[in-house]
């Protein structure tokens, strides 16, 4: 099994996660900077690429190259075609998923927050368009209205709040 992401650190969280060795796709492919051709040749069975919706047509195909001499293999794309989409042209995991030239799954359940979450509900509400919908006893998620020219005053007053709570600043998003 090779496990790669496009991130060192998409990287590091697949190797905590999985318990196995992880690296960047273009480190486990040997790509030099500026090149878009691998170095490495992928000889596993099995190869996970993580976070694929941040990966664009450029390290698809790299990743295509490195294992096409490799007619046993198995390659498993995961990802959020919702998420962070590529720095570099095309959205390759939102298109394979379209064409339906792929086996596709999809999780029902969320993993990274609480079942009692707002989170997915407002992350769902943004990705159909809608406005979100906050209930007054949702405890993990708040909208602040402002005009543009007062969001850094008001993310740093609301930073400093949790801080001053001594809540772990790394369980905070913006």
């Amino acid at each position: 099994v090779k496990l790669l992401s496009p991130t060192g650190k998409a990287a590091r969280v697949l190797a905590e996660k999985s318990g196995e060795f992880a690296e960047t796709i273009h480190r486990g492919l040997g790509m030099i900077p500026g090149s878009i051709s691998p170095t490495k040749f992928i000889s596993e069975d099995l190869l996970i690429v993580d976070e694929t919706s941040m990966c664009g047509i450029d390290t698809i195909h790299a990743i295509v190259e490195a294992i096409r001499k490799n007619e046993n293999i198995n390659l498993v794309f995961v990802g959020d075609p919702q998420q962070l989409p590529s720095v570099s042209p095309g959205n390759v995991l939102y298109d394979i998923i379209q064409s339906n030239c792929a086996n596709v799954i999809k999780l029902n359940r969320i993993y990274r927050q609480d079942s009692g979450s707002f989170i997915p509900v407002v992350a769902d509400c943004i990705a159909k368009g809608e406005p979100p919908m906050i209930p007054s006893g949702a405890k993990d998620i708040c909208v602040k209205e402002c005009d543009p020219s007062d969001v850094i005053g008001l993310v740093t007053k609301m930073l400093s709040t949790y801080m001053d709570k001594e809540l772990d600043i790394n369980e905070i998003q913006v």
